[in-house]
């Protein structure tokens, strides 16, 4: 599937980066929970993404008209494979990896080169040392605001500490406390996927608990 979508890239002139989530779980060589793959390309990206969703015959969602991401859900044999496309937060995909929320996802590779390099983790586009805190199962924000940008970001730190294992940089309590406040503006459903993601592990009562004694 992303074959394809590097071909339609390429017949559009297009550079479409993989980013976060999915060359983590690779680097861990972890199942994810689900089919999910967050793409960054510098422009126009609801224009191309339903051009995409035509050209793979998937649905185009669009999640944030004024972000620019849109979601394209398709059939890939017997699953549903969701290609989130964003546009660059910034001018260059480095200045869009420092917005992102975690340094252990603030990782990118050109989709070319997934998909024709077997050697791509050369390539890896690493400008925060998120390789490195993945290795030490260490959870850093990306910016000191991660959390007052996207406080949902507050429940998927906790997450990312039960699902990988990870530690939470001690430097993040305080940006948590401070963007507590926003966690009501947050959309329920975002709050449902993140605590239901939670409550599948076997840790959920310490992170509850500590989501608690921040004030969450």
């Amino acid at each position: 599937l992303l074959s394809r979508v590097a071909a339609f890239a390429k017949a559009k002139e297009l550079s479409f980066y993989l980013v976060g989530g999915f060359l983590r779980d690779h680097l861990l060589q972890r199942q994810p929970r689900a089919f999910n793959v967050d793409l960054a390309l510098a422009a126009r990206a609801l224009e191309v993404s339903r051009e995409l969703a035509a050209q793979l015959d998937g649905r185009y969602v669009c999640l944030d008209e004024g972000a620019k991401t849109a979601r394209v859900i398709v059939s890939s044999g017997n699953a549903r494979v969701e290609l989130d496309i964003a546009e660059f937060r910034g001018r260059t995909i480095e200045e869009d990896l420092a917005r992102r929320d975690f340094t252990i996802n603030a990782l990118a590779v050109p989709l070319e080169v997934w998909c024709t390099n077997a050697e791509w983790i050369t390539r890896l586009i690493d400008p925060l040392a998120g390789q490195q805190a993945l290795s030490r199962r260490l959870l850093r924000a990306c910016f000191p605001q991660t959390f007052v940008d996207d406080p949902v970001r507050i429940l998927r730190a906790f997450r990312f500490a039960v699902e990988l294992g990870c530690s939470l940089d001690p430097s993040l309590a305080p940006l948590i406390t401070d963007a507590v406040p926003g966690l009501a503006k947050v959309a329920g459903e975002r709050i449902r996927e993140e605590l239901f993601a939670t409550l599948q592990t076997d840790r959920a009562s310490w992170a509850l608990t500590q989501l608690n004694n921040l004030g969450a």
